[in-house]
């Protein structure tokens, strides 16, 4: 999925590896504290497992402790949907500290999604297994999602299926643009023909299926994004598709980006549209960044703004984005690692 650079705790400097270690085992205290993580076994093993991925740069002992414990919990779980997801997030985490037994884990948590017999599950185990491989296998993730891709034609839930062939689209869009586009065209149909309920559309309102299809699509194909997004009838649900279609095509066709920007009727979607704009500018084209911000300070909620001195970062001032000025150490800062699965429910697989 386009997604940010996976940058390591391990390439942090030792006062930020510390800081991360402290946050680390004050998220490990609440998620050990949770409710439904000591209710449930599935989704205590995935967040074991997610949380031993990004120890994995900072404790390579302990992260490798919580991925025993998660592996446990896994293997003693009867479900082979959640089965398969906690042994792929197993295998995520031990993908620095042992690869030769996390390409073991794959291959298990592989059989075990294949061997489902129910489609939908099968289909939503192979998915989020093709997604959380897709940054270390991207060779393997291509292919679970051809067998995600399939799976889903048993699933006779329009709304989910479109869901699926969404995540799909996004998890096989760096690895196989082409196939990405071609299950894009699936997802488009399937998303067009339900209603936020799954029933077929009887009145001029689209689903929420499709906006997240073209946020999906932006990244990908923007001229197709915004042709789907201007598709869509339900006015706020069309101005929200179109916001991150402008930020893709900030670098392309900034004119473009802004006019379609400034002629959305909602303000909040304009905002964020005009946001993401200007964060796309800042750093190749400051002034022009800056031109778009002056006009829209007023729009962007007062939550978002921030103190910053720095000339360069003016347009950023203007708009008061989170996040700004970046430091001069910037990208060596840990950035936690994608969760597998991101954007879809931990151990979602039931059967």
């Amino acid at each position: 999925m386009n997604r940010p650079p996976d940058v390591r705790a391990a390439d942090a400097s030792e006062p930020q590896r510390d800081r991360a270690a402290r946050l680390m085992a004050e998220a490990i205290r609440g998620v050990e504290a949770a409710p439904f993580v000591t209710a449930l076994a599935a989704p205590r093993a995935c967040l074991q497992a997610a949380i031993a991925r990004v120890l994995a740069g900072i404790n390579p002992d302990r992260a490798a402790r919580l991925a025993n414990d998660a592996l446990r919990t896994g293997r003693s779980i009867s479900s082979p949907g959640e089965k398969a997801t906690v042994l792929i997030y197993v295998a995520t985490a031990l993908t620095r500290i042992d690869p030769v037994r996390a390409a073991r884990l794959a291959d298990e948590a592989e059989r075990t999604a294949q061997s489902i017999t129910d489609g939908r599950v099968r289909a939503d185990a192979l998915a989020i297994a093709a997604d959380a491989l897709a940054s270390f296998d991207p060779d393997r993730a291509v292919r679970l999602a051809a067998e995600a891709e399939d799976a889903a034609r048993f699933i006779t839930d329009e709304y989910a299926r479109a869901g699926l062939l969404t995540h799909l689209v996004e998890t096989v869009a760096k690895a196989d643009p082409g196939r990405a586009l071609r299950i894009a065209d699936e997802a488009e149909r399937v998303a067009r023909s339900v209603t936020d309920e799954g029933r077929p559309t009887t009145a001029p309102y689209q689903p929420p299926a499709l906006p997240h299809l073209v946020k999906v699509l932006a990244k990908l194909d923007p001229d197709r994004a915004e042709h789907a997004a201007q598709s869509i009838e339900d006015e706020y649900a069309r101005a929200e598709a179109l916001a991150p279609v402008t930020q893709a095509l900030a670098q392309i066709d900034p004119d473009r980006a802004e006019q379609i920007a400034r002629s959305l009727p909602r303000k909040y979607p304009k905002s964020v549209a005009l946001a993401g704009i200007v964060r796309e500018l800042a750093a190749t084209v400051p002034d022009r960044a800056e031109r778009v911000a002056r006009p829209s300070r007023k729009r962007i909620p007062r939550a978002m703004r921030l103190s910053v001195s720095r000339r360069q970062w003016r347009p950023l001032i203007l708009l008061g984005l989170p996040g700004w000025p970046p430091t001069q150490n910037a990208s060596h800062s840990p950035t936690p690692p994608k969760a597998p699965g991101a954007g879809r429910p931990f151990c979602s697989p039931t059967s």
